[in-house]
């Protein structure tokens, strides 16, 4: 049970670095686009 937790955990981690990098993506993607 521990170990089902410590993946929930860092799955959790994981969403949260996606969603933090997914609109910097983006902005660096449009910024490329401009130049």
């Amino acid at each position: 049970m521990k170990t089902f937790n410590n993946q929930f955990q860092l799955s959790k981690q994981n969403v949260l670095v996606l969603v933090l990098l997914e609109p910097l993506a983006s902005c660096l993607s449009v910024s490329a686009l401009l130049e």
